[in-house]
């Protein structure tokens, strides 16, 4: 008999459980959040319940429930903000789960800069200290090599492996099976890259995390399958490589093949390539 499993989380969950549906339904019955009224999100079957109001969740909390009471396995990212406490995690693990908890990491990056939240300390820093005009930001940090990108870099680096950390200490104390990505992210970012935007990672990233969930889940894994795995409707991310500065301080970081499209830093004020933009308007919030 077909283990049934459901993803409660956001982005990294989708991503994971369309995977896993497409590769591995022979094994697993992915349960589906549109049986109880929960609007798919990136259409698929995770249950991204922190994206609704309080009206909605009251109608399919119940639902949700008994969906959780069903699967083998409950896997999840921590959801406290959600509108209603019947459906946060701390209550779920407490008062509904009956099958396996696996917590599983939801991580922040802020050492590459791909996106406008990654970005803003490097342009901060420019725009207060070199020059506020556009496109004079741009070209700096395209040609430049400032000793003080490397420090951006490593104290970027160092306050996310913080939050990071302390959300796993977190998850911890609330499922049977906690993944654990801290030491592979410390040893390996410096040469892989890990992460396509800051709270989404790619890559070899993806290996490491799949393979702590199949020991869990007990299965044999082939990790070629994992090459497969892509978020749902964000195929394109940043090709970093555009920065000089990151070629200088990482000269041989490995970029995924799954960086398909370049952001064109020359129309700013406007997001590209998904949403993801670097320089933006008002310029002003850069002001120390």
């Amino acid at each position: 008999m077909k283990k049934k499993i459901l993803f409660y989380g956001n982005c990294g969950l989708s991503t994971i459980g369309r995977w896993l549906y497409e590769n591995y339904s022979d094994r697993f019955e992915v349960l589906d959040c549109k049986e109880c009224g929960v609007d798919p999100f990136q259409s698929t079957k995770n249950f991204a319940i922190w994206m609704d109001r309080i009206e909605t969740q009251k109608n399919y909390y119940k639902c949700v429930h008994e969906k959780i009471k069903e699967a083998d396995y409950f896997i999840f990212q921590g959801i406290e903000h959600a509108a209603i406490d019947e459906l946060k995690t701390d209550y779920l693990i407490s008062n509904i789960v009956t099958g396996t908890s696996v917590a599983v990491p939801n991580p922040r990056f802020y050492a590459y800069p791909v996106d406008k939240y990654s970005a803003i300390p490097f342009v901060k820093y420019v725009y207060n200290n070199i020059t506020k005009n556009k496109q004079e930001i741009i070209k700096y940090l395209r040609e430049e090599n400032d000793p003080k990108f490397k420090e951006i870099v490593f104290s970027e680096y160092e306050k996310g492996m913080k939050e990071n950390k302390r959300r796993f200490e977190m998850q911890s104390l609330k499922s049977n099976y906690s993944i654990d990505i801290l030491s592979f992210v410390e040893n390996n970012w410096k040469e892989h890259q890990l992460f396509g935007t800051h709270n989404h990672p790619i890559g070899l990233y993806w290996k490491e995390m799949i393979s702590q969930l199949f020991k869990i889940l007990e299965l044999p894994l082939d990790l070629n399958e994992v090459d497969k795995m892509l978020y749902p409707n964000k195929h394109a991310i940043i090709d970093i490589k555009q920065f000089h500065f990151m070629n200088m301080i990482f000269p041989d970081l490995k970029a995924p093949e799954e960086i398909t499209v370049k952001l064109n830093l020359d129309n700013l004020g406007k997001f590209e390539a998904h949403n993801l933009g670097i320089v933006y308007e008002p310029m002003e919030q850069y002001n120390e």
